[in-house]
């Protein structure tokens, strides 16, 4: 498991990066449901009739809609399957269609649970379609949290090894969900080594409040690794640290500046002598110059997800 979740990982966080030109439909379901089965990710069907028996203008925005980059992007969180209404007539029902089902999808998780459906003219509107993949996926995140890494994370007696799957996977589903449970973890005296850094470094990609906030802690009292993961969060995390940041403070805290600069690759940072001895005003010039940048990082950031706020 834990493969195909450093793969999945990757597949999740490549986003404006991982360029494709369509999405990359399978088209035998068998195929799909060994590959959702795979790489846990849910299924994304679509079926089709035959030409004579499309609406022309319809098929046409369908297309157009299901080659929009949002679209592309979002279809690598599923199993993309294309079914024929003909030759796939007999297998519709096991993914939530009606046999008489035409350029329409549905959404399916690997073990045969239908997580929702979309009509011919939802599929029609790229902007109805980004979101309900979106809203979907996140649905399934919950689902698959619930199931197959909360209780992991919970149990004590999971062993090394599977709480450091139960941990990956987090990471490469982004669940931010887990931040509370992953904390409690964390806290544990004796937790394995090895399970410590990787939740480290989980909080850090996932950048919620909660999950930042704990790492800064962590840093604080001393924890190197802490401190060195708080520095592999994400702009969103960055972002959270500015309330470190205020610029009326009498003092920067210049590890929480160091941390937010090299996060969002912020130039002409200050020295800490800058800081200390520089004058008031310009002292919350340059925090004001870096809030307004981070802001802008973590605003380009949620949108290359494709995340709903």
């Amino acid at each position: 498991m834990a493969r195909i979740v450093m793969w999945l990982g990757c597949v999740l966080a490549a986003g404006p990066a991982f360029a494709q030109d369509s999405i990359r439909w399978l088209t035998e379901p068998q195929q799909a449901v060994a590959e959702a089965q795979r790489s846990q990710r849910p299924l994304m069907v679509y079926v089709l009739a035959s030409n004579k028996d499309r609406d022309p203008k319809l098929d046409h925005e369908q297309k157009r809609a299901l080659a929009e980059p949002q679209v592309i992007r979002l279809s690598n969180r599923f199993v993309p399957l294309r079914l024929s209404r003909s030759m796939h007539q007999d297998v519709l029902s096991s993914f939530g269609l009606s046999e008489r089902a035409n350029m329409e999808m549905s959404f399916v998780t690997p073990d045969g649970q239908v997580l929702g459906n979309l009509s011919a003219g939802g599929v029609a509107q790229a902007s109805s379609l980004a979101n309900k993949l979106i809203l979907v996926f996140q649905s399934y995140v919950k689902k698959l949290y619930d199931s197959s890494v909360k209780p992991v994370l919970e149990n004590p007696e999971s062993r090394p090894n599977d709480l450091k799957e139960a941990v990956q996977m987090a990471a490469a589903f982004h669940m931010t969900m887990a931040d509370a449970a992953l904390i409690e973890l964390a806290e544990q005296p004796r937790l394995d080594a090895t399970v410590r850094t990787a939740i480290y470094d989980t909080l850090a990609s996932l950048s919620t409040k909660t999950a930042v906030q704990k790492l800064l802690a962590w840093a604080r009292d001393g924890d190197a690794r802490a401190a060195k993961a708080l520095g592999k969060c994400t702009p969103a995390g960055a972002e959270h640290l500015l309330d470190e940041l205020p610029p009326d403070a009498d003092e920067v805290d210049y590890a929480v500046y160091k941390t937010v600069v090299g996060i969002c690759n912020i130039r002409n940072i200050k020295p800490e002598r800058f800081f200390v001895r520089g004058q008031p005003r310009l002292k919350q010039e340059e925090i004001d110059r870096v809030t307004r940048l981070v802001r802008d990082a973590a605003q380009r950031w949620r949108e290359s997800r494709d995340e709903l706020d």
